[in-house]
C-alpha cells in the first residue's frame, strides 16, 4: 500500500500546477473542519495515518486504534458547495484482563456535503454547514459491530484576523446510531501562518453526551505546503480528563487538482 500512496502523491504533485486558485485549505490535521469549500470542479484528497492509545490504571492492558489510512475525498460541485466521502481502514485492539479483542476493516464511512452560506463580515465569521450520513458496520469485518446507521451536522466557522493568524471553530451534533442519544461536540483552533509555506495550530475540543462524563482533549501540529495544492502535516494530542491516559498521533498529506478546464 505505501508504494501506491507514493504514486498517487507524485501524480497529485504533477497535476497541481494546473490550479490557478487560492492556496488549498484542508480539514486536517486536527478536529476543526475549515469553513472553506473545495473550488468548483476540483477534486481534493486528504489522507492520514493515525494511532490512538488508552491505558487503564491500575491494570496493565491498554486499547489501541490505528487508521491505516484515513481518507477524506471532496469535490466542488459549484462555488461554495462540495460533496464529501469519509472512510478509514482501521485496526482495533481492545485490552482485557484475559484475552485481547481485535478487529480490522472499514470504519467511520460517511457521505455528505459542505455548504458555505456566509462570508466573513468584520467579527461575523465565515460560516459553512456540514452534514453527513454515517454508515456503520455492514459486515462482521468492519470495526464496530453496530448495524444501525447514524449521522451528524455541524457549523464550521472561521475568522481571518490577518494573513498570519486565523481562528477556526466548530459546533455540532452527532448520532453514532439513530437509536442512541445525541453527542454534542465543539472545537476551537487558532492557526498561525509563518515562513510563507508553514502553518501551525493548537486546538481544544470535546463532547457532551447524556449519561456520560464530558470529554476534553488538546492537540497541536504543523503543516508544510509543498505548493498551493499539495501539503503534508503532523500532529499529536492527549485527553485531559481526570483518570484518563489517552494519546493520539497522526501524519498525512493533502492534494487537489482540477478535473476539467471547461467552464
Amino acid at each position: 500500500m505505501p508504494k501506491y500512496i507514493l504514486i498517487v502523491y507524485f501524480l497529485a504533485f504533477s497535476f497541481s500546477t494546473i490550479a490557478q486558485v487560492e492556496k488549498m485549505e484542508t480539514d486536517r490535521p486536527g478536529q476543526t473542519n475549515t469553513a472553506s469549500t473545495t473550488p468548483y470542479k476540483f477534486l481534493q484528497t486528504e489522507m492520514g495515518f493515525g494511532k490512538q492509545t488508552e491505558k487503564y490504571k491500575p491494570f496493565t492492558y491498554n486499547d489501541t486504534y490505528l487508521q491505516i489510512p484515513s481518507l477524506l475525498i471532496k469535490y466542488g460541485l459549484v462555488s461554495g458547495l462540495e460533496i464529501r466521502l469519509i472512510s478509514a481502514f482501521a485496526y482495533q485492539s481492545l485490552g482485557t484482563v484475559i484475552i485481547p479483542e481485535t478487529a480490522r476493516g472499514l470504519s467511520n464511512t460517511q457521505f455528505g456535503g459542505k455548504f458555505n452560506f456566509l462570508k466573513q463580515h468584520g467579527l461575523l465569521p465565515k460560516t459553512s454547514i456540514i452534514a453527513h450520513y454515517r454508515l456503520n458496520a455492514l459486515n462482521s469485518n468492519i470495526v464496530g459491530k453496530d448495524t444501525i446507521n447514524g449521522g451528524n451536522i455541524s457549523l464550521a466557522m472561521l475568522n481571518t484576523v490577518s494573513k498570519k493568524f486565523l481562528i477556526g471553530y466548530n459546533i455540532g451534533m452527532e448520532k453514532i446510531t439513530w437509536q442512541y442519544d445525541s453527542r454534542y461536540f465543539y472545537t476551537l483552533s487558532p492557526k498561525f501562518n509563518f515562513a510563507e509555506k508553514w502553518q501551525a495550530f493548537v486546538e481544544i475540543f470535546g463532547n457532551l453526551w447524556k449519561g456520560r462524563n464530558a470529554q476534553t482533549s488538546i492537540d497541536g501540529g504543523i503543516s508544510y505546503y509543498i505548493n498551493d495544492d499539495f501539503k503534508v502535516d503532523a500532529s499529536a494530542g492527549t485527553r485531559i480528563n481526570k483518570n484518563t491516559n489517552l494519546k493520539f498521533y497522526s501524519v498525512g498529506g493533502s492534494f487537489r487538482f482540477k478535473t476539467s478546464n471547461k467552464n
